[in-house]
């Protein structure tokens, strides 16, 4: 071979190598430019697919973001104004009283429930056909907030430290059965406004028995489960608003304390509190609250408190 290549005249030689060098070079740029191609399209795709993604679920917040914040901000402030009146025992109402006009507050107190998860539901069913997965981080935060405020009259695991009975139902919500709760306030498709409502628990067309039965077991007291399922609703709710709403919609910190520190100065349901914010990826935007809900725990000093926890806990444990 080496013999053949020497006879070859030199400028025959360098010809043919030439040419052999640009066949290589057009081949590999070829390949090159096939393996670049099919990369850079799937690149394309793959960003186009997420901006769309992105696009649509920020359109779709939107279209619910004000009514939703709205109701949570009305129902922040019944939530206030329920722990400045606790000692009025406005929500301990007996079934039979449910329905007599003067008793407007637990019924109202209903309706911001409802309207609240009303608005919640729409706003999650409206990104449902969306990947939530590849919304920006601040996007994701306001889907996970939704998701917790949904759970929270529901997760009864909330409850597991007062020893709530794990078959009960009493005092807490089902998941599935939300979107029938909120269908008492719409009426042809619009959300009826409260005096329209009220007129029809009033007169029976609307049977609200389990949301009132919820409030009217409200009572003042640290073991109340009512109470504490309210208070750490009431927490997200602040949280949810401090995050997305308007600057008249926050709460500052020193509120928040207040708030932790003296309203709910008998929450006995912290420790599982923690941990619902953990299942809800929401523990680090709540860690200013959770930190002084820890505090008001650690400077309690009720021995009945905390005789009630320890018996709760091992009740728990021996089952």
């Amino acid at each position: 071979m080496i013999e053949i290549i020497k006879s070859i005249d030199g400028k025959v030689l360098a010809a043919l190598i030439s040419a052999i060098t640009t066949i290589i070079v057009l081949i590999l740029s070829a390949v090159g430019k096939w393996f670049y191609s099919k990369k850079s399209l799937h690149y394309k795709l793959k960003t186009e697919y997420t901006f769309e993604q992105q696009k649509s679920i920020k359109e779709e917040i939107s279209k619910t973001k004000v009514p939703l914040l709205q109701a949570a901000e009305t129902l922040n402030y019944r939530l206030w104004n329920l722990v400045a009146h606790a000692d009025e025992k406005w929500l301990e109402i007996p079934q039979e009283k449910w329905k007599e006009e003067k008793h407007h507050y637990i019924r109202s107190s209903a309706y911001r429930i409802l309207l609240l998860w009303h608005w919640i539901l729409k706003a999650e069913v409206s990104v449902s056909a969306y990947d939530s997965t590849l919304s920006p981080k601040e996007d994701l935060l306001y889907l996970k907030y939704i998701k917790a405020i949904k759970y929270c009259l529901c997760d009864r695991l909330l409850l597991k430290e007062l020893g709530y009975e794990s078959a009960a139902t009493d005092n807490h919500f089902y998941i599935d059965d939300l979107p029938e709760f909120t269908s008492l306030i719409i009426e042809n498709g619009e959300v009826i406004d409260f005096h329209v409502f009220d007129k029809k628990v009033i007169d029976g067309t609307v049977q609200l028995d389990k949301v009132l039965a919820f409030l009217s077991a409200y009572r003042k007291e640290w073991n109340n489960f009512t109470r504490n399922q309210l208070s750490v609703l009431h927490l997200l709710i602040v949280g949810f608003l401090n995050e997305f709403g308007h600057e008249y919609q926050n709460t500052d910190k020193k509120k928040v304390k207040e708030l932790v520190l003296d309203k709910y100065d008998g929450v006995m349901i912290t420790r599982e509190y923690k941990k619902f914010l953990e299942r809800h990826k929401l523990q680090k935007d709540q860690a200013f609250i959770t930190k002084k809900m820890t505090e008001q725990v650690a400077a309690s000093d009720s021995p009945k408190r905390h005789a009630f926890c320890s018996k709760s806990r091992a009740t728990l444990t021996s089952r």
